[in-house]
C-alpha cells in the first residue's frame, strides 16, 4: 500500500494516528524523510536478511560468528556444486561484510548451518522483541546498528535508552543518540 494511502486511511480513522514503514536498505541512503502520519525507515543494513548475521541474533541461535564462518567454509567445501554456492562464495570473497553483502538468497543456509529449525523471520523477532527488556550491545555487529538509531529509538528499544548514551557506531558513520530520561 502506497504511504498516501496509509496517510488516508489512518487520518480519517484514528485521531491521532501513527505508522511506521520500515524498508531494506538496499544500497539507498539511510536518511528517509518521514509523512505526517508515516514515520519512514530504512534499516542500517541492506535487507532483513543481513539481521541474522547480527552478533544478537546469531547469539540467539546459539552459535557466534566465528562458528558460523568455520561452518560456511566447510559448506562450501562440501557444497560446491550447490544452487547458492556461488552466492556464498560472493559473500565470502567480498570479505564477509555482514551488515551490507546481499544475502537475501543465503538466509536459509544461514538458518541450517547455525543448527536452528526456526525461520529466519522468528528469530530476528525473537531477537528484537528482546531489546525491548534488556539493552543490546552497540558494537559493530549488534543488531541495534543493523536496526539503525531511528528504528531503535522509534521503537523505545533498551540499546538507547536505558545504559546507553552516545555514539552508535555504522561503519564509517556515526550516529548521536541522546540518553532518554525515564
Amino acid at each position: 500500500m502506497a504511504t498516501g494511502a496509509v496517510e488516508a486511511i489512518a487520518g480519517a480513522i484514528y485521531e491521532k494516528a501513527k505508522a511506521y514503514s520500515l524498508r531494506d536498505r538496499d544500497g539507498a541512503p539511510y536518511e528517509i524523510e518521514d509523512k505526517t502520519i508515516v514515520k519512514r525507515m530504512r534499516l542500517f543494513c541492506r535487507t532483513a536478511e543481513n539481521l541474522i548475521l547480527s552478533d544478537d541474533v546469531l547469539k540467539l541461535l546459539g552459535v557466534n560468528w566465528g562458528k558460523l564462518e568455520i561452518a560456511i567454509e566447510d559448506w562450501l567445501s562440501k557444497y560446491p556444486e550447490h544452487q547458492q554456492s556461488e552466492a556464498m562464495k560472493g559473500f565470502k570473497d567480498a570479505g564477509y561484510d555482514r551488515c551490507q553483502s546481499d544475502v537475501k538468497e543465503l538466509r536459509n543456509i544461514f538458518m541450517m548451518l547455525a543448527g536452528s529449525r526456526k525461520t529466519w523471520e522468528v528469530a530476528v523477532g525473537q531477537a528484537i522483541a528482546g531489546l525491548l527488556v534488556s539493552a543490546a550491545s552497540t558494537a559493530e555487529h549488534s543488531l541495534a546498528n543493523y536496526l539503525g538509531p531511528k528504528l531503535v529509538t522509534s521503537l523505545n528499544l533498551k540499546s538507547c535508552h536505558s545504559r546507553y548514551s552516545g555514539k552508535i557506531h555504522m561503519g564509517k558513520s556515526s550516529y548521536r543518540v541522546a540518553r532518554r530520561a525515564d
